[in-house]
């Protein structure tokens, strides 16, 4: 539907939590978040359900956070006008 009207869209994850067939999709398809957010104007974030934290999909939170996790220090990289759209519920920390 963004694609539809005029949006280009990213898919940012990590290797095992791309979809299966995303190469069909209308979108690019990064696996870091620091080598788009310079150029994104919306950036949404989406919470990991806690049942999917296994070793099978990346090694631990902690990790996942570093490397997907939105703090300061990368919204600095995003452009002035870009806004963060989250649907919720926000895990902090």
């Amino acid at each position: 539907l963004l694609t539809t009207l005029g949006a280009h869209v990213t898919l940012v994850a990590p290797p095992t939590l791309v979809p299966v067939g995303v190469e069909k999709w209308p979108c690019d398809v990064s696996y870091s978040l620091d080598d788009v957010l310079a150029k994104s104007d919306a950036v949404m974030m989406l919470r990991v359900q806690r049942e999917r934290m296994n070793a099978a999909y990346f090694p631990t939170e902690r990790e996942y956070s570093r490397r997907y996790g939105l703090d300061g220090e990368r919204m600095a990289k995003m452009p002035e006008h870009a806004i963060v759209m989250h649907p919720g519920p926000m895990v902090r920390g």
